[in-house]
């Protein structure tokens, strides 16, 4: 078992002097994430009968503890396109 830890410093972050995006952290992908729009069951059905091949899912900030209740949310959710 092992975590992987944020960079805890920005200075260890290789970035361009006209970089503008802000250094990844909790407090900010949490903001980032809250801003996403969520579809309802009819709105994904609906992507799918135009031809979407692909949608994206994100199973973070959800307070799952470990990889396999990831796992099981993108399996359940796979079904339910399916």
């Amino acid at each position: 078992d092992y975590s992987i830890l944020p960079f805890d410093k920005p200075e260890k972050i290789n970035r361009g002097k006209n970089d503008v995006v802000p250094i990844p952290n909790p407090k900010n992908r949490y903001l980032t994430n809250n801003k996403l729009s969520l579809l309802n069951e009819d709105e994904i059905h609906k992507w799918k009968e135009l031809g979407a091949t692909q949608i994206s899912i994100n199973t973070m900030n959800l307070g799952l503890k470990s990889v396999s209740e990831h796992i099981s949310i993108l399996e359940n959710f796979s079904d339910f396109l399916n």
